[in-house]
């Protein structure tokens, strides 16, 4: 079972550049490709973050800022991930984000948030190193 900073740090350099890659690519893609790898990537934020993050209210002791902070990061993500499925599959958008519960003003902070995400290219990825804490050796 991971801890706090073991899912923030995966988040921060595994899930997010993933995220990017996808968003940024996307335009690359066949429509049902780029459905395909959005769906994988928002249920890999959901089981590699979201989940793990949940499971440390019971085990772990973090400051409930810190929580509330990285929650609200993933949930904005999953919603911009969300809209971006929709605006693959117009038939499918309503159900969608009425699946994922996406209202306006959610969609309006999560696009504030991620709208990044399209801007990197598509190689892009963080350097994988571990952040010290000072004191820590």
């Amino acid at each position: 079972m991971m801890n706090y900073r073991e899912i923030k740090w995966h988040f921060d350099l595994k899930v997010v550049p993933q995220c990017a890659k996808i968003c940024y690519t996307m335009k690359m893609m066949s429509e049902v490709e780029a459905y395909k790898e959005l769906k994988r990537v928002r249920t890999v934020v959901a089981h590699e973050v979201l989940i793990p993050l949940e499971s440390l209210v019971d085990g772990e002791i973090v400051p409930h800022e810190k929580h509330l902070t990285l929650r609200r990061s993933i949930d904005e993500l999953i919603t911009y991930l969300s809209d971006k499925i929709s605006s693959l599959d117009p038939d499918n958008a309503s159900a969608e984000q009425l699946e994922c519960g996406i209202n306006p003003a959610e969609l309006k902070r999560a696009k504030a948030t991620w709208a990044w995400l399209e801007t990197l290219p598509g190689g892009w990825c963080y350097e994988l190193t571990v952040p010290t804490v000072a004191g820590e050796a």
